[in-house]
């Protein structure tokens, strides 16, 4: 089922269109039109809902509680429509229908459409609550080290029977079981049925020897052409990955995974291999497994930010899109040029990018909201709007310059050429089209779409993430020039900065797009940015051929079917959070009441 682009660019947008078209109920190229109908939070299922359980717990508490009638003093919100949304892309998916721990089989190519904002604010998701979750929970330390200590310090033996034995022990002492100790407290495994703990290694002789419940199988995960990237890389080493119980971290943060899996590790691998838990060696042997070969998702932040390892803050932004899928997927590599399709890989690495640097990081733990600033987020990964503008780019790129994807020579000068098409491109449609005008309310709104897309065909054509971001930041004086302003003043700072930090390698200005993250101090506190970063790190990758952009430790840690959050599909995972239909982990039911 290959997808050439003009196919993939007309299926785009028309599917934009009748996503427009379906908020408002008429063209979206109407310029007078009823999109204002003055009816207040009735309009909104997910709103009257709201309102009456306000109701009701208003007065069961005693406590006032949520009422839309205080809104502005007194105007209720919905003097304008309150859209709908429809997920991008899932009519043109064909695979992914599997069953996964949150859910039951997806019959790909089902859509999602009618989803309201609040379906799709991050409190309310529990599918994008769990991407997050999944990500700090991981928590990644290399066997070899270890390995060589019980050898060399204690005289052990290890075989591909004694690492599986490990494994089983440390499954059962990760979440839920005591292991050495007499007379200890256990936990229900009903609360911690998402923690386990899986191993993977680029030697394919071992690979075949270990218990292949405790193996990620990178030959099975991978296409054959990445897989061989990735083995090459991990080479004879084993590394191990755990996920730490959800509740855990939620009580915690991303700092605990570290700490709990250096102790049930050390715990298990004493077990295994009958190692006197008082010996003075003993404890060389624990720093290995504690300090001496870990792979953290994240550095600690400094102070002020007081979060620890694993925090959304200190991801970088390579690994973020490494822990995406979707380049292993089937949509992805049979498209644009008849090879892959580096666009739908951008598309799908910033949409959880946007939720978690955006809704999770920069609103809900920097400056503390309950609304995670969805709209702003929601307009990259609904509507096709989005696509409709990156596979445009790709196209007038393979037409002008006669190549396919991550062919067009890395210059300056060709990114100059791609963002202007594409920002010309997209202009024109706000312009003709007031309904899309009116769906991205607010300038900043489309400057991202405009910036994204931009980004997403440079960064697919010339499979340089530098360029391609060089392309989003060059839209600033695109845009400018256009509507002479920006419409949200964090533009202006970011994105000047950047047409120059871009390039730039000096210590407090620029290292590689991949190596920064959300403390990085040109994205510290402006919105609708970073995701697009990341989609266009992975999406560049994948045009080049590369298995990974940063690290293939993270890629391969994250091709995991028993992780709660599919990394392979994750806007169709979002648009299910928001059909209520994502199981996510760590409830409590199994000690509470019913309810």
């Amino acid at each position: 089922m290959v997808k050439y682009p003009k196919e993939l660019f007309l299926q785009s947008k028309n599917s934009k269109m009748n996503s427009i078209e379906l908020k408002y109920g008429q063209d979206p190229a109407i310029n007078k039109g009823d999109f204002h109908v003055f009816d207040g939070v009735m309009q909104s299922k997910r709103k009257s809902e709201a309102w009456e359980a306000a109701k009701r717990i208003t007065a069961e508490r005693g406590i006032p509680n949520y009422n839309p009638d205080l809104h502005l003093k007194g105007a209720q919100m919905g003097q304008k429509v309150l859209q709908t949304y429809r997920i991008t892309g899932l009519d043109r998916e064909w695979a992914g229908g599997e069953d996964t721990p949150a859910h039951k089989g997806w019959k790909p190519g089902t859509d999602i459409a009618g989803l309201e904002m609040d379906d799709l604010n991050y409190e309310n998701n529990p599918a994008m609550q769990q991407c997050y979750d999944d990500m700090r929970r991981t928590a990644i330390n290399g066997l070899t080290i270890a390995h060589e200590t019980i050898e060399r310090r204690f005289g052990k033996e290890v075989t591909p029977e004694s690492i599986s034995l490990y494994m089983e022990m440390l499954n059962h002492n990760i979440g839920a079981g005591a292991i050495m100790m007499e007379h200890t407290a256990e936990t229900n495994p009903e609360l911690v049925k998402d923690s386990y703990a899986k191993c993977f290694t680029g030697n394919d002789e071992l690979a075949d020897a270990i218990d292949q419940r405790f193996l990620i199988d990178i030959n099975k995960m991978f296409p054959k052409y990445q897989a061989d990237q990735i083995k090459s890389e991990v080479g004879d080493r084993i590394f191990q990955v755990a996920r730490i119980p959800t509740m855990a971290v939620r009580t915690s943060d991303g700092g605990l995974s570290r700490a709990w899996v250096g102790q049930q590790a050390s715990l298990a691998f004493l077990c295994a291999y009958d190692i006197p838990a008082g010996d003075a060696v003993t404890s060389d042997f624990v720093f290995t497994i504690k300090h001496g070969d870990v792979v953290f998702m994240g550095t600690q932040l400094p102070y002020r930010r007081a979060q620890r390892n694993n925090s959304a803050g200190g991801i970088p932004l390579g690994y973020y899109s490494d822990c995406n899928q979707t380049s292993r997927v089937p949509e992805a590599l049979e498209g644009l040029d008849g090879g892959i399709d580096p666009v739908k890989v951008i598309v799908e690495a910033l949409t959880p990018g946007c939720v978690i640097t955006d809704q999770a990081w920069l609103h809900n733990y920097m400056a503390g909201g309950s609304s995670g600033w969805s709209n702003y987020i929601i307009s990259v990964y609904t509507d096709e709007v989005l696509e409709d503008y990156g596979y445009h780019g790709a196209i007038y790129a393979m037409d002008k310059w006669k190549c396919g994807v991550g062919e067009v020579p890395n210059k300056y000068e060709n990114m100059m050429a791609i963002a202007e098409e594409v920002s010309r491109w997209c202009q024109k449609g706000y312009d003709e089209y007031p309904g899309l005008c009116e769906a991205h309310f607010g300038g900043s709104q489309r400057y991202s779409i405009q910036a994204a897309a931009s980004g997403a065909a440079t960064g697919a054509m010339t499979g340089d993430p530098d360029l391609g971001n060089a392309a989003w930041h060059y839209n600033t004086p695109l845009t400018k020039e256009h509507y002479l302003r920006l419409g949200f003043y964090g533009h202006d700072l970011q994105d000047q900065q950047n047409m120059g930090h871009t390039f730039s390698y000096r210590s407090d200005q620029g290292i590689p797009y991949e190596l920064k993250g959300p403390n990085y101090p040109d994205f510290a506190m402006n919105v609708g940015h970073m995701g697009g970063y990341i989609g266009i790190i992975a999406g560049a990758a994948h045009a080049r051929g590369a298995a990974y952009s940063t690290n293939p430790i993270i890629k391969a840690s994250f091709a995991d079917p028993n992780l709660q959050f599919d990394f392979r599909y994750p806007r169709r995972e979002f648009g299910i959070g928001g059909l209520r239909q994502f199981m996510p982990a760590g409830e409590r039911d199994a000690v509470i009441p019913p309810h």
